[in-house]
């Protein structure tokens, strides 16, 4: 992974990532993440759940032929409006089918990037702060570790994991993902409720094994 000192370059790629994460949820359109009923009300004020989860109006999945993660079977998959709105530019929201409250969200985006060394940590460190600070917002405190090598299919990337509290409780628990490929940035972020995030680590290791740039 070759790292740039282009500050302007990395925070460009990262708004691209995190376009929508400042924004609000969508109300009832976008349902919380189930947690314990000592929790709930709190976790009705998250807004933001992961990156770019405000839906702006649901619209059918990217085809077979476009879809460069393979989602677990069954579940709904719905396309958003890609950041860079490029060719070839993709945007995914998938979840469990159930009754509106999963216990998993999971975002896959590909941006084409014409900059071979956009610097990862960079990107990845801007993306947690506006998490952050939408969090501070809502009343709530996230932190998140420091910035690990990681993969994304075959190609090497970096990742944080982010626990959101609030009066002690953890509600929530989100990883942000991020990887470079030839001609395109990709990234994938997930979240789920604090408690039962490791329970989802199966499925979530086959979404993240999964990824075919192409």
């Amino acid at each position: 992974m070759v790292l740039s000192s282009r500050p302007m370059e990395a925070e460009r790629f990262a708004k691209s990532h995190r376009r929508c994460m400042l924004r609000p949820s969508g109300g009832a359109n976008v349902p919380p993440i189930t947690v314990s009923l000592a929790a709930r009300s709190a976790m009705r004020r998250l807004l933001v759940l992961l990156p770019c989860l405000a839906l702006l109006g649901p619209v059918s999945a990217a085809g077979s032929e476009d879809r460069q993660v393979t989602w677990p079977a069954g579940w709904v998959v719905t396309a958003l409006p890609a950041p860079g709105q490029a060719p070839g530019d993709i945007r995914e929201r998938a979840n469990p089918p159930g009754d509106g409250s999963p216990l998993l969200i999971m975002e896959f985006t590909r941006t084409a990037q014409h900059e071979p060394d956009i610097d990862l940590r960079k990107v990845l460190t801007h993306m947690r702060k506006a998490v952050q600070l939408e969090t501070l917002r809502q009343g709530l405190h996230t932190a998140c570790t420091p910035p690990r090598e990681s993969t994304f299919g075959r190609l090497p990337g970096l990742e944080t994991t982010c626990t959101t509290r609030r009066d002690d409780v953890d509600l929530m628990r989100q990883t942000l993902l991020v990887a470079l490929g030839e001609g395109a940035a990709y990234s994938l972020s997930y979240a789920g409720e604090a408690q039962r995030y490791a329970d989802s680590a199966a499925l979530i290791d086959q979404v993240r094994a999964s990824l075919d740039p192409h």
